[in-house]
């Protein structure tokens, strides 16, 4: 989506004649919304926020990190750009994933005489010796400060164009502003730029900056009313104990919670010193900002879309986006649960149970129009398990109606499903099938 609104903004002051814009985007790891991740983010809404508009129906395709953020680079479907997960092997940043990387938005603005800029985290396999070590600087890029593997907060390594800077006690977050503000100050207003910022927050290790740590102390976990219910009617996956959680478990979601809050406070802050180095040197208001997350997260939910801020500002165009995401569980650094093969992003100090976040056995389709807002999904193994829920009147995903509605409505999904896991380009991706009648 962020490189099809790039070509409808280029292509509208074109046809003004008008000079090109620049481009401000800050780009999340795992943040949510609907679950209070946006709360901490005072100077988000001030500044961005509450002088947008809003796009509400925005999705991200698959919610992992860099299957997500691979789409978000390309618009491309992940059958497409075949990154699947987050390994090597599953395409992240891996030998199919570097023979698509020309095809990004970032080498479009460049071939079009933008200078471009990156900082933070790119893919979670950038970088480390098996895909090619932290010399490579991906086609597109005029200044790269990328991320060398996945997120952390300290004792990290950044490719400082393609060369290799460690840093052990330096906060992450505030390095990748103090790099904005200094690219942001040489600027001459001559020559159209591009910058991506991609902190880590807030991202397992949820770490904060030590001057937030204990900020949100009395903060609890967002109970809503799917917050850890029995998932009897569900798949095995999902079924499987402990359900409810233990507890003991409560307590960990509510500390990891006040953790993530915490971590974006940093994030915050650097939106509003970027935003005032930009004001300072007299390019805001030439400047779309744009505010997202790569997906969501999951905290005791059963069955919840995230909303995650994408918000624009700039000349005379403000846009204020919504992004909903479906849940997943982000990637830990740590080893995971041996006991569970195939089920490899298990993390027992995070986890109570095998998640198939891996592997991720499952399709849906989000079906949004003047009288309909359904989700449907289906899972591709032996057991072919349906859910399919009416959004309008069950917000929450607590009723699975999928065998309430007629098989011919049922079938229509399928299809569409199929379809849409297998289309090219957007002729064929836009125009499912026609639309049937949804009967109850």
């Amino acid at each position: 989506m962020i490189k099809y609104l790039f070509m409808l903004v280029i292509s509208s002051v074109v046809c003004e004649d008008a000079s090109r814009p620049n481009f401000l985007i800050i780009l999340t790891d795992d943040q949510d919304s609907t679950l209070g991740g946006m709360n901490p983010m005072k100077n988000v809404q001030r500044f961005i926020g509450d002088k947008g508009v809003t796009f509400k129906n925005a999705y991200v395709t698959s919610p992992i990190c860099c299957p997500s953020r691979a789409s978000f680079l390309t618009g491309m479907y992940v059958h497409n750009h075949l990154t699947v997960n987050n390994s090597i092997s599953g395409g992240c940043y891996g030998r199919i994933w570097k023979n698509i990387e020309s095809r990004t938005f970032a080498t479009t603005l460049y071939d079009a005489g933008y200078k471009t800029f990156y900082a933070g985290k790119y893919l979670n396999e950038y970088g480390v010796k098996a895909a090619g070590g932290p010399e490579q600087i991906p086609p597109g890029w005029s200044e790269w400060h990328g991320l060398v593997g996945n997120s952390v907060y300290y004792n990290y390594t950044i490719s400082n164009n393609g060369v290799p800077t460690h840093s052990t006690d330096l906060y992450l977050t505030d390095i990748i502003r103090d790099l904005s503000i200094s690219y942001i100050e040489n600027q001459t207003g001559s020559e159209p730029f591009m910058m991506v910022l991609a902190p880590p927050a807030p991202h397992q290790p949820f770490t904060p900056a030590p001057r937030h740590k204990g900020v949100f102390a009395n903060v609890t976990a967002h109970r809503a009313p799917n917050f850890n219910i029995a998932t009897k009617d569900r798949h095995w996956l999902l079924s499987m104990p402990p359900s409810p959680l233990p507890d003991n478990m409560l307590s960990e979601l509510d500390r990891v919670y006040r953790s993530r809050w915490e971590a974006l406070l940093s994030v915050d802050e650097l939106v509003s010193d970027v935003i005032e180095a930009l004001d300072t040197n007299s390019l805001l208001e030439h400047t779309y900002v744009i505010y997202t997350s790569d997906n969501g997260y999951h905290m005791g939910m059963d069955n919840i879309n995230t909303i995650i801020l994408l918000v624009t500002k700039g000349l005379n165009l403000n846009l204020y986006l919504f992004q909903y995401i479906t849940l997943n569980k982000s990637e830990s650094g740590s080893e995971s649960n041996k006991k569970c093969y195939y089920f490899q992003q298990c993390y027992p100090e995070y986890a109570c149970k095998c998640q198939d976040a891996r592997n991720n056995t499952f399709g849906c389709l989000r079906h949004i129009a003047k009288r309909i807002n359904m989700k449907y999904c289906l899972f591709a193994d032996n057991q072919s398990f349906t859910e399919m829920y009416d959004l309008f009147t069950d917000p929450y995903e607590l009723t699975n109606i999928a065998q309430r509605v007629l098989p011919s409505v049922r079938h229509w999904y399928k299809l569409t499903l199929a379809r849409m896991l297998a289309c090219r380009g957007s002729e064929n991706c836009d125009n499912p099938l026609e639309t049937p009648s949804i009967v109850f």
